[in-house]
């Protein structure tokens, strides 16, 4: 028992049980006055009454040590609980049970007692130390707890969900890192901490069940990826009373060749005027509604070196057959030149003397074109108001210039960008969009950073921290002004009401600081209002002086030197001079 040699004699010793809500007494002595063994009784609960009043058979012990803290009742007590360790306080054998049973016997071995509870003055019952048994109000003695967010063990008084993170600033949001609204300062899942109502965490992914990359997890629209249509270089060779002709005269951005019709020539290069597999109708603002079917060659490269330039034959739709073998009147065409395995999209520049100086076909027409090669065919989304046209990034939900741009529609075009903010949280919470745009987010919350209701605010360390998505919109909830100090209760300068710390605290120096005290100490800082000061005492403070004084602490040089020699007046040998009598003293004879 710390601060104690031994147990005084009177205290009180008992056995406790617990009931599930609090500890109540199942049996106490006295401690004795002599160091002898002594016994006492734990009772049993009554099996015939409702309410639980004692021990059941096998329950532990729990050991209380109560001392009264003087003679006088109005003092009140301390009392401890027993510690047991992992070894136990009891002992177990044949003669002793560790428990409680019925017409048992138990003997305690060991126990360390600690500080449970204080006797206190206190009869505010809102107070940490407030005493129910207590008779006189003293209310310098109450404790509260730190602030109004903490109980009186300095933790949360309002922690739902455990998280030792006070309700009051709990933050809603999306706490898994893999979503696009990921949001790092949340706290808590769930709007005001209520289950029934999720933070929802967006994934965005492709959506659409005939895409290649679709992803039946995401609930945010992501780009879709679709097969890779080839150019498809084999043709129908349909009517040829419709048919056109397109004559080359030239090939610019051959790479290692020059325009010149020869066998190497023909050998090496081909052309093709290629058609959208979608059917289209010139009175009808072009291609039908149908999804992307790729591209059909619609032309028979002619190139033979003895003739002075080769030409397409260019054939028209059969509109006989369910299925597009040809050009519809007036669609557009596709040049397309490979060389080597490689195909480029080529630009058709028309001769003056053409029938047609625009490359919409026509039936029995006659073309004259020289080709510009522009660069080699890459498909894919060509429209930059899709997110396929970007390369996506899906973990952020943003999008960057692609590495290759298409120069070939391939009719992945699905996803809309959509740009706006994605944090379900924020008032201006977008749920179409697709493109993460959080610097457009605007929040509801406190506004004035003179408040700890516009940080992230920690009542336990009282500290604060900035918030990543900062309130854009008051909500009126700027309550708390900010009071920056000492929060240790420890330091001498301790500021009750500060709620921030400053980490300026400054330990408490013992000492006097009165500087017209005898001890005045410059360095200290607490004296316990003049406790522990010490007056000026004036006086001779020479042990061999006759007016020794030995309570003095300053010399005020009065000292007086010892003269022995007879003090008594009425003595024959009287010395007036004389001021410690020497024992010399002679009576008048």
């Amino acid at each position: 028992l710390e601060g104690y040699n031994n147990i005084p004699a009177g205290a009180y010793i008992g056995v406790f049980y617990n009931n599930g809500l609090e500890y109540n007494c199942g049996g106490f002595t006295q401690w004795p006055q002599s160091d002898e063994n002594f016994a006492f009784a734990a009772f049993g609960d009554d099996p015939f009454t409702f309410d639980v009043d004692g021990f059941v058979s096998g329950q532990p012990y729990t050991w209380f040590l109560r001392i009264n803290n003087s003679d006088n009742p109005s003092d009140g007590w301390t009392d401890y609980i027993g510690e047991c360790g992992e070894e136990g306080c009891m002992e177990s054998s044949d003669y002793f049970q560790e428990n409680w049973a019925a017409e048992a016997f138990s003997n305690l071995l060991s126990v360390n007692f600690v500080l449970y509870a204080e006797w206190t003055n206190c009869m505010d019952v809102s107070a940490c130390n407030y005493n129910q048994a207590a008779t006189n109000s003293v209310l310098d003695e109450c404790e509260y707890p730190e602030n109004e967010w903490l109980n009186c063990n300095g933790e949360c008084a309002n922690d739902y969900d455990d998280d030792e993170i006070c309700d009051q600033f709990e933050i809603p949001g999306c706490q898994d890192e893999n979503a696009v609204n990921f949001n790092p300062d949340a706290t808590d899942s769930y709007y005001n901490l209520n289950l029934d109502q999720p933070v929802p965490c967006y994934f965005v992914g492709c959506q659409d069940e005939n895409a290649l990359n679709f992803d039946p997890n995401a609930n945010a629209s992501g780009p879709c990826d679709y097969p890779i249509y080839q150019l498809d270089w084999s043709f129908v060779s349909t009517d040829p009373m419709q048919s056109s002709i397109l004559a080359i005269i030239n090939i610019n951005g051959l790479e290692g060749y020059d325009f010149e019709v020869n066998e190497v020539f023909c050998n090496d290069i081909t052309v093709g005027a290629f058609y959208n597999n979608i059917e289209y109708n010139e009175f009808n603002d072009g291609y039908i509604d149908a999804p992307f079917d790729g591209y059909s060659n619609g032309s028979d490269w002619n190139c033979l070196p003895d003739q002075p330039y080769p030409y397409l034959t260019l054939f028209v739709d059969d509109n006989t057959t369910s299925i597009k073998d040809g050009f519809n009147p007036g669609e557009p065409m596709l040049f397309v030149v490979e060389v080597n395995g490689v195909e480029y999209l080529a630009e058709a520049n028309f001769a003056e003397f053409s029938d047609i100086s625009s490359p919409e076909f026509q039936v029995n027409s006659l073309y004259v074109t020289e080709l510009n090669i522009i660069e080699p065919i890459n498909f894919g989304c060509t429209d930059m108001n899709y997110l396929e046209y970007w390369n996506y990034d899906v973990s952020t939900a943003s999008i960057s210039a692609p590495l290759v741009l298409s120069n070939l529609d391939d009719g992945s075009c699905a996803t809309l960008i959509v740009s706006g903010c994605m944090d379900p949280v924020a008032a201006n919470f977008d749920p179409e969009a697709n493109i993460n745009n959080n610097a457009t987010c605007l929040y509801y919350g406190c506004t004035d950073d003179s408040y700890l209701e516009y940080w992230n605010y920690n009542p336990i360390y009282y500290s604060i921290s900035e918030l990543n998505n900062i309130a854009d919109i008051d909500d009126g909830s700027c309550l708390t002004p900010i009071i920056y100090g000492c929060t240790d209760i420890t330091a001498f300068n301790y500021n009750v009401f500060a709620n921030v710390e400053d980490n300026n605290c400054e330990p408490i120096i013992e000492g006097c600081t009165d500087d017209t005290m005898w001890n005045y100490d410059s360095t200290a800082n607490t004296d316990y209002d003049g406790v522990l000061c010490i007056p000026f005492i004036y006086g001779c403070m020479d042990i061999t002086a006759f007016n020794y004084n030995i309570l003095a602490n300053t010399d005020d040089n009065s000292c007086i030197a010892v003269l022995e020699g007879c003090t008594d007046e009425t003595m024959w040998n009287y010395n007036p001079e004389a001021n410690v009598n020497n024992g010399s003293c002679i009576p008048f004879i």
